[in-house]
């Protein structure tokens, strides 16, 4: 039986409800793609079916061909690239889960996908969705704008992993992971600013920037004792100009385009809340 929903706007897991922005002037980044528009989730749980996953669960088995577009209502989906262990990206609440790269082909998706935290999915035969965007030419254009969008953010992410080192990997990951859930806070007024984020999924780090747990506990461990990292447990916080060089090389990364667009350290910190410093953060750099 078809359950009709609202679009999601709920955090994924026990994450805080997600930092609000406009899909057609945010730039894409790595790991984590744009949130799909609310009139494409309209219709995919008008239409489509609602499921629980446990962490762990397939989204589709690996065995079957995927020919249903799948949303994620809460919880974190991790994309993986055909059958290979580690995923290539992050599908929090409000993004494709799968689905959408072989929608109009039937070409093997390339892909396997899923849960890592406990989920709600919507998925909605393919088929189906064809049928839809047939009928509604603006709803096929902004499905087009979607696919696009995640698209750039996995060649994106791509090009992160291959080109940077598990330093500027980590700080690519935790730009991308703060303009989605995290907040901006500053010690001073003269403090350039802390983004204080949940921490992830245990696990979920390493495995996003294809590395160890050793090299990213390194890479945090460094920062810590210089006093440019910190953790409470629940929340981590690093001072933003250890992420700096990161943000110019995603910035160069992206290329010129028709679309202007500021620097993503300008962007990202403007798109996310300021809040009062916690107490647990250095108060001197």
């Amino acid at each position: 039986m078809t359950r009709k929903e609202n679009p999601p706007t709920a955090s994924p897991g026990a994450l805080p409800e997600e930092n609000p922005r406009p899909v057609a002037s945010s730039s894409v980044l790595p790991y984590i793609p744009h949130p799909v528009d609310e009139a494409v989730a309209r219709v995919i749980l008008e239409e489509g079916t609602v499921a629980e996953l446990s962490a762990g669960d397939w989204v589709v088995p690996p065995n079957r061909p995927i020919q249903t577009l799948v949303l994620v209502l809460s919880g974190l989906v991790a994309r993986q690239a055909g059958s290979l262990a580690r995923p290539i990206g992050l599908s929090p609440a409000g993004r494709f889960a799968c689905g959408h790269l072989n929608i109009f082909t039937h070409h093997p998706a390339i892909g396997s996908y899923s849960a890592l935290t406990p989920c709600r999915v919507a998925s909605v035969p393919q088929d189906a969705f064809r049928s839809k965007l047939a009928r509604d030419p603006a709803l096929l254009r902004l499905f087009a704008a979607q696919c696009e969008l995640f698209t750039l953010s996995d060649r994106l992410g791509l090009g992160t992993v291959t080109l940077l080192q598990v330093r500027e990997r980590v700080c690519a990951f935790l730009i991308a992971w703060a303009r989605s859930f995290g907040r901006l806070a500053r010690t001073s007024p003269s403090d350039p600013g802390w983004f204080v984020v949940p921490a992830p999924p245990a696990g979920c780090v390493c495995r996003i920037v294809h590395s160890t747990p050793e090299y990213v506990a390194d890479v945090t461990e460094e920062w810590r004792k210089r006093g440019l990292a910190a953790s409470n447990g629940a929340e981590w916080a690093v001072h933003t100009p250890v992420l700096r060089e990161t943000f110019e090389w995603l910035t160069r990364a992206r290329g010129p385009a028709e679309l202007p667009l500021p620097g993503l350290f300008e962007e990202t910190a403007a798109s996310i809340l300021e809040a009062e410093a916690p107490a647990w953060i250095p108060r001197s750099v």
